[in-house]
């Protein structure tokens, strides 16, 4: 039976874009019997919906639409040429001609494999990163597991009983393949830390998804066919030159999650000044700072002596120097340290407020090879310590190793330093050198892994956003108050620039920021916004 269409755009969809659709073909669109598909279906020239089929979604032909005995189309279902039915066609809307039907032409991804077998035993499982491989073949039962990032492949099949996971918490997974892609039956495809969104397979050739199957993902096929074989379920989208959805298959067109709730949070802490007496010395030159963990806020403390001879000893190393200072809340401490061509290392103890107390060792401390010359190497033993403004350009955005050398005190040839504790460790990033052996050409520095005075929660404080900046907590602004660990946070954020603040509390003065309040930009896509403040008893 041929449907008369009614004239008139107003009843299609306006301006609709490819990514309406959960099914797109070039040429055709085949949804056989007893096929659900929760989502919209669009072709550039015919499209097929078999018996007892339901489309949920708009159906959308450039040319013509054919629809078999009791299918049921719940949304618009437009064609640029005709629509024919057989008896017991249900449609929930009277089908229309528009202006026009338009046309989503597919791109032909770049592919870039190599030569060779990527196989994964039966049972067994797999791990690739991110690159080229050649042909992968997962046998029955194997597992394959993937990350964010591309892969290009020769062809891709997962044999029956399968399954492939990918890792999206970093960002989409896309595998390109030159070849064809083919899943076999049982398979299941899963996406975690994302959604069908986040997983998109792009094939020169054609894509088969095998029976009981389950897929999550996006699939482009640009000159090759779709084939969803029965009673599997894909959630995402599909589109090729053609598409095949075999009987019982269930097709879910993939929502874009709403935008994640935003949210402001952070802590209340007490910023007190801590004091660190430190016993250290160096083989054989060093500078002692303190700062903080991007290389603001940085301090000189001191260096041992000048020269191969100092403190009383025959070489500079044999008795350590001692430094009292205060630090602030977050500081590290940081020791440049570099050599004269002969041993190496750096030993010490620290005692922060009297009671705690670290030591040089490979647990705590980790390091970085600083661009910068060796100082001996410009000035000798006489050399002086890096300049302050360099060692902050070194520290920020370095990345940091553990250090991987360690011997007790009494080892030869530095024996016991009488002022440190017996504890300590004598540490170097790599290797302690020899006698008469080069120097190293840049200087190192250590860090300690964790602040030397830590952050000390402050329960019970108000916090509030001061929408009117008056610097009170008006009724109608909202309001929190620290947990134990002097925690807050406001949910439901509307984006744009709000002022945090806290009602001061007697007998405390703001560290950082200066004042009691500080503004933040709240960004959609970024669902949680961080606000911390510092204050100390004066």
């Amino acid at each position: 039976m041929h449907l008369p269409l009614l004239l008139g755009a107003a009843l299609a969809q306006a301006n609709p874009a490819l990514s309406d659709y959960c099914i797109h073909a070039r040429d055709q669109v085949d949804i056989r019997d007893q096929v659900l598909v929760q989502g919209a279906v669009h072709s550039d020239h015919s499209l097929v919906v078999g018996s007892v089929s339901v489309v949920e979604g708009a159906v959308a032909s450039g040319e013509t639409i054919f629809l078999r005995s009791r299918a049921h189309l719940k949304s618009g279902v437009s064609a640029g040429v005709r629509i024919d039915r057989q008896d017991g066609v249900v449609l929930d809307r009277a089908p229309v001609v528009p202006d026009a039907v338009p046309a989503f032409p597919l791109q032909a991804p770049t592919v870039d494999p190599v030569s060779g077998w990527e196989t994964v035993p039966g049972g067994r499982t797999m791990y690739l990163e991110p690159g080229a491989y050649g042909n992968l073949v997962a046998y029955p039962g194997a597992s394959l597991n993937l990350s964010s990032g591309e892969y290009h492949f020769r062809s891709f099949s997962i044999q029956p009983g399968g399954q492939l996971s990918v890792d999206a918490t970093r960002g989409p997974v896309r595998i390109l393949v030159s070849g064809n892609v083919d899943l076999g039956d049982r398979t299941r495809v899963e996406v975690e830390g994302g959604n069908a969104t986040s997983l998109a397979f792009e094939t020169l050739e054609s894509f088969r998804i095998g029976t009981d199957a389950q897929f999550q993902g996006t699939v482009v096929s640009p000159r090759g066919e779709i084939h969803v074989y029965s009673r599997t379920r894909v959630t995402g989208a599909l589109r090729a030159a053609n598409v095949v959805i075999e009987p019982q298959a269930v097709v879910v067109g993939q929502v874009p999650p709403p935008p994640s709730p935003l949210s402001i949070s952070g802590s209340m802490l007490d910023g007190y000044v801590g004091h660190v007496v430190a016993h250290f010395t160096a083989d054989n030159h060093y500078g002692l700072f303190h700062g903080r963990s991007d290389g603001t806020g940085m301090v000189f403390e001191g260096r041992n002596e000048k020269g191969p001879y100092g403190s009383g000893g025959e070489q500079n190393w044999q008795i350590g120097e001692t430094f009292e200072f205060q630090v602030e809340p977050d500081d590290h401490l940081y020791m440049v340290v570099w050599d004269d061509g002969q041993y190496r290392m750096w030993i010490g103890d620290f005692t922060f407020n009297g009671t705690r107390r670290t030591v040089s060792n490979l647990q705590d401390w980790e390091y970085i090879t600083a661009s910068g010359p060796n100082p001996f190497d410009l000035g000798g033993a006489w050399a002086d310590v890096p300049a302050l403004e360099e060692v902050s350009r070194e520290i920020a955005g370095a990345q940091w190793s553990d250090l991987r050398s360690e011997v007790p005190m009494g080892t030869t040839p530095w024996g016991y330093i009488p002022e440190i504790d017996p504890a300590a460790k004598f540490v170097w990033a790599q290797g302690f050198g020899s006698l008469g052996g080069p120097a190293e050409p840049h200087y190192k520095i250590f860090r300690s892994k964790t602040p030397a005075i830590p952050r000390v929660p402050l329960p019970s404080w108000t916090v509030f956003l001061d929408r009117d900046a008056d610097g009170q907590r008006d009724p109608d602004e909202p309001v929190a108050v620290t947990n134990a660990n002097g925690e807050y946070r406001f949910d439901d954020i509307v984006p744009g620039t709000h002022r945090v603040a806290y009602l001061p509390q007697s007998g405390w003065d703001p560290v950082l920021p200066a004042q009691s309040w500080q503004e933040t930009t709240v960004q959609e896509g970024v669902p949680a916004t961080h606000v911390d403040f510092l204050v100390r008893h004066p």
